[in-house]
């Protein structure tokens, strides 16, 4: 098969797959998309109105949807488009770093797992997809000798999520030292955007990174949120649950993971592989950058090891093809992921929309009209609700509200109500347990806190608004 032709089919099967991914929603990205609805509102890059805090992970991604659009309403669909187009675009720039390998079945196999993962279609609407996919282009441009165009892009993927440093840094330091092209136009390139950026947000919000990573830190401190390194080994015994066709493939990976360390491959001789080097040092680091840092388990979180399982998979058919000498190896390995990740999209897709989003989203329409535009609503999950509500939230896990996050770590979960407040507090029913149990149980919360309206949907989304009903001495 040509490049022009697998290029072709890659598309042919990303289209339709981006199309029904794009009907996926899930709480997170909505927090990107206030930032948005609030830029393009004039308002500036925040999340509620005179509070300047960066609590997005993706400041990049609110400004390009807030340019584009300001209807809360088409944001979203704005988000999945760009997103599905971000998928389509990895897979291809993994299909040619994978080309370099000695293997005929990497090409197609790698980014066909990619296009086809059940992780990657529940991420549509994140930045997830843009943040590979303009690492997979630096990657790939260094590995051309094209050094200004991969600061540019390894600076983008930095400016959508802040994870790509340990990319740039990685690609940076090899590009000076095997001296793969010009090391100042990649300096310019990727110094530029994040020096511009820096300072902007220095000037702004009064510090350069986003808040994010702070607070993701004291939910992992406060021992009430899964460990990242466990929640990735529950998260992959789901899926296997989901569809046991998965333990198929694990031979093949194993396969082809000892391919890829065998003396017979040699990948770096010549700087052949040296693309799939960067993608596999790139997505062990962060992993282990994470699991240090004590960041909690999130199914996005691991949306970067799906190439390099992708990877793993075309080499280990390639080495199977070889052994039996038979094509027939290869069509049966791309069955199998196709089948094994079908079932897993199956139920994400049959799950829209989602009752957690139906629910959030009548929630918020109602508390539009409830709440006064001086009045706080604190509530967990911030992002649906906040969107579409439009009120001032008060985050009761500290995304943006940076004040929060040393109380969240040391456990003490209701300070945020206790301390600070706020008019309406936002809570399921039954509470959700810690986060929420911690302060609806607590005696002061019955005596200060009173029902203003319940919600009607089925738990665990069903919802109920307490309004203070007293103000504290």
């Amino acid at each position: 098969m040509t490049r022009r032709q697998l290029d072709l089919l890659l598309v042919a099967v990303g289209l339709p797959l981006v199309a029904l991914y794009s009907r996926v929603n899930v709480d997170d990205p909505f927090i990107t998309f206030r930032y948005a609805w609030n830029f393009a509102a004039g308002n500036g890059l925040v999340f509620n109105i005179g509070e300047k805090v960066l609590g997005t992970t993706s400041p990049l991604f609110a400004i390009v949807l807030g340019t584009l659009s300001g209807r809360a309403d088409a944001i979203p669909m704005i988000a999945h488009g760009i997103s599905g187009a971000a998928l389509i675009v990895a897979a291809l720039l993994l299909s040619r770093i994978v080309g370099s390998l000695n293997t005929d079945d990497a090409p197609m196999i790698a980014p066909l797992f990619v296009l086809t993962s059940p992780l990657l279609a529940q991420t549509q609407g994140f930045e997830l997809n843009l943040y590979v996919a303009f690492v997979l282009g630096g990657i790939r441009s260094a590995t051309l000798g094209r050094t200004g165009w991969s600061g540019i892009c390894l600076a983008a993927a930095a400016l959508f999520r802040g994870d790509a440093l340990i990319p740039a840094a990685l690609v940076g330091l090899h590009v000076l030292r095997a001296g793969l092209g010009d090391w100042r136009k990649f300096a310019i390139g990727f110094g530029v955007p994040i020096v511009l950026f820096a300072a902007a947000a220095w000037s702004y919000y009064g510090y350069p990174l986003p808040n994010t990573l702070a607070a993701k830190r004291a939910m992992g401190e406060s021992g009430l949120w899964r460990g990242y390194t466990y929640g990735g080994l529950r998260l992959a015994g789901l899926y296997v649950m989901h569809s046991p066709l998965y333990l198929a493939l694990v031979p093949v990976a194993v396969l082809g993971l000892r391919r890829l360390l065998s003396r017979e491959e040699a990948l770096l001789r010549n700087g052949r592989g040296t693309g799939v080097t960067f993608i596999f040092i790139w997505t062990g680091v962060v992993f282990v950058v994470y699991a240090a840092m004590g960041i909690p388990s999130a199914f996005n979180y691991y949306g970067t090891l799906v190439p390099v399982i992708g990877i793993l998979l075309g080499l280990g058919s390639g080495e199977l093809a070889n052994r039996f000498n038979s094509r027939w190896v290869s069509t049966a390995v791309v069955v199998v992921i196709c089948a094994a990740q079908i079932w897993p999209s199956r139920d994400t897709l049959a799950d829209v929309p989602s009752p957690r989003y139906e629910a959030y989203r009548r929630a918020a329409e109602q508390i539009h009209d409830l709440v006064g535009p001086d009045q706080t609503v604190a509530v967990v999950e911030i992002g649906i609700l906040s969107h579409f509500s439009q009120v001032r939230i008060l985050d009761l896990v500290g995304l943006v509200h940076p004040e929060i996050g040393p109380h969240l770590a040391e456990g003490d979960v209701s300070w945020p109500v206790r301390e600070l407040r706020p008019e309406f507090v936002l809570l399921h029913d039954p509470p959700w347990p810690s986060i929420e149990t911690g302060i609806f149980e607590t005696e002061w919360f019955g005596k200060d806190y009173t029902v203003n309206k319940a919600f009607s949907d089925p738990a665990p989304y069903r919802l109920v608004l307490y309004k203070r009903n007293r103000i504290q001495p």
